[in-house]
């Protein structure tokens, strides 16, 4: 993520889902498909609208022609990875997961060109389930510094705003830190619901780019 004031730390767009629907998968480069040099499996790992447990579902590339899922009750991404590829090792071409059939209806997310994974710092917490916060890393390339923060969205009715839950991690221009919830006290998060790490940049419109991650366990 770069040149932004307020953002999702991710390293694409991620265009989130509220109802179940059958998907497509396609690659810009004919590289990546079934026996190509590039990738040639990639692994969607999502929720259903109902976020009570997390499916998953690899599907075979094609290069350029997209490929339909065969589930059809995809609604929240976790994450996309490529699992099989060929002698180049990684995506040749940015992989985008597409809302309808065919390729189209825009994306929902992409893994771009040679990442071989959607790099984003999200995690949906399935119903029934808790997720136990106990780092957070995040570090500026750039000229600015910022403030980094981990917020919630509950998946309840009625909808609940989407609220900071922790401590905001202060970033120095070109350095990292961290945030530890040791000992006996993560930060615990109850399903159903969506964590983010978001970066505010010091300097609007400052060309920076935010690199993060947490670490969790659940239960």
């Amino acid at each position: 993520m770069s040149n932004q004031v307020t953002a999702a730390i991710r390293a694409s767009d991620y265009t989130e889902q509220s109802t179940n629907a059958q998907r497509s998968i396609t690659s810009s480069s004919a590289n990546d498909t079934a026996a190509g040099t590039g990738a040639r499996k990639v692994r969607i790992k999502y929720l259903d609208s109902t976020l009570t447990a997390m499916k998953e579902e690899v599907v075979t590339m094609n290069g350029v022609t997209p490929v339909n899922t065969v589930a059809t009750d995809i609604c929240f991404i976790e994450s996309m990875t490529v699992e099989d590829v060929g002698a180049l090792g990684g995506n040749v071409g940015n992989i985008t997961l597409f809302v309808g059939l065919a390729g189209t209806g825009g994306a929902i997310g992409v893994i771009l060109a040679s990442d071989n994974q959607t790099n984003w710092c999200h995690h949906y917490v399935a119903q029934g389930y808790t997720t136990y916060v106990t780092v957070i890393q995040a570090g500026s390339k750039g000229a600015s510094s910022g403030l980094v923060a981990i917020r919630k969205t509950s998946f309840v009715t009625p909808a609940r705003a989407e609220l900071t839950i922790a401590a905001q991690l202060r970033v120095p221009a070109g350095n990292e830190t961290a945030l530890t919830f040791g000992g006996d006290v993560p930060l615990a998060v109850v399903g159903p619901a969506r964590i983010t790490l978001y970066v505010k940049q010091d300097a609007p419109g400052g060309v920076n780019t935010w690199y993060a991650s947490f670490g969790y366990y659940e239960n």
